[in-house]
Formats: structure tokens, C-alpha cells, sequence
């Protein structure tokens, strides 16, 4: 009877805390990791933490959207043959030789979108001044930090 008054006791209390992980908290973190993409106003991801110029800014986004319509384009025909593999991977049709054609479409589809993307990722780059670069260089080299070999050297795996 003790450890129930207790636990009525302590009900409301439970009820009007805070969550342990600050969710609900005006300065934690959206729950997502990338920003909303807007595309008129959208920078590369590795330019974040990079202070560009405005004309710096106007450049990049104006080379991005001189590729947009031809990169989208590109990208909503792979998608359309990726779904048009699973369609034929789940029906009565189903034909090897025809899964091998549009894989290959799609692989292509992706060679070339790869291309579009380091093409412009190097544009853009040779518009940033030495510093910039450097910014750079230092944000990639923090990214690719190696958390196995790291953790391997800590023991912990």
C-alpha cells in the first residue's frame, strides 16, 4: 500500500517533466540532418560553414540552375527505369535479358549524372579563393574521420 501512495505521489511530477533527450526543446536539433532544400536559394553541401561572397553566391547559384532542368531530367528517367525493374522483378514476365537491358540504361543514366555532379562541384570550386579552399580541405578532412581505426586504437572494437 506504501509503494502505491508512493507512486501517486510521484505521478504528476513524472508527468510535467522534460524529456531526457530535449526533443521538445526550442534549441534542440531539427530531426532531420539536411537543411530544406529551396531550390533557388539551395548551396552544395560542402559549402556549408564556407563564407562565401554574395557574388560568389549569385555565381554558384546561377551555374546550378543552368544544370537543373538537364541533371532532373536525367534523374526522374532513372528512377522511372529503377521502377520499371521492380515491376517486371515482381510479375509473371519476368525476363533476365530485359532486367540486363534497362540496367544498363540505368547505369549509364548514373555515369553520366556522376559526371554532371563532379563538373559542377569543380566549377564551383574554381570560384573559391585560396582560403576558401583551404576551409575546405580542413571540413572534408573532418568529415572523413576514420571512427573504426579510431576506435580500434581506443579498444573498442
Amino acid at each position: 500500500m506504501r509503494k502505491l501512495y508512493f507512486l501517486i505521489m510521484l505521478f504528476p511530477t513524472i508527468l510535467s517533466a522534460q524529456p531526457l533527450f530535449g526533443f521538445d526543446h526550442p534549441d534542440s536539433p531539427p530531426h532531420h540532418h539536411r537543411p530544406p532544400l529551396d531550390p533557388e536559394n539551395h548551396l552544395p553541401e560542402f559549402l556549408f560553414g564556407i563564407d562565401l561572397t554574395a557574388q560568389q553566391q549569385n555565381e554558384i547559384k546561377s551555374l546550378l540552375k543552368a544544370n537543373r532542368c538537364e541533371f532532373e531530367t536525367k534523374l526522374d528517367e532513372a528512377r522511372k527505369i529503377e521502377t520499371e525493374i521492380k515491376q517486371i522483378s515482381r510479375s509473371s514476365d519476368y525476363r533476365t535479358d530485359k532486367i540486363q537491358e534497362l540496367s544498363n540504361k540505368t547505369a549509364a543514366l548514373h555515369k553520366d549524372l556522376l559526371i554532371m555532379k563532379t563538373t559542377m562541384d569543380n566549377k564551383i570550386y574554381k570560384l573559391l579563393n585560396d582560403d576558401q579552399k583551404q576551409k575546405l580541405a580542413s571540413n572534408a578532412a573532418d568529415k572523413n574521420f576514420d571512427f573504426k581505426a579510431e576506435c580500434t586504437t581506443k579498444g573498442l572494437l
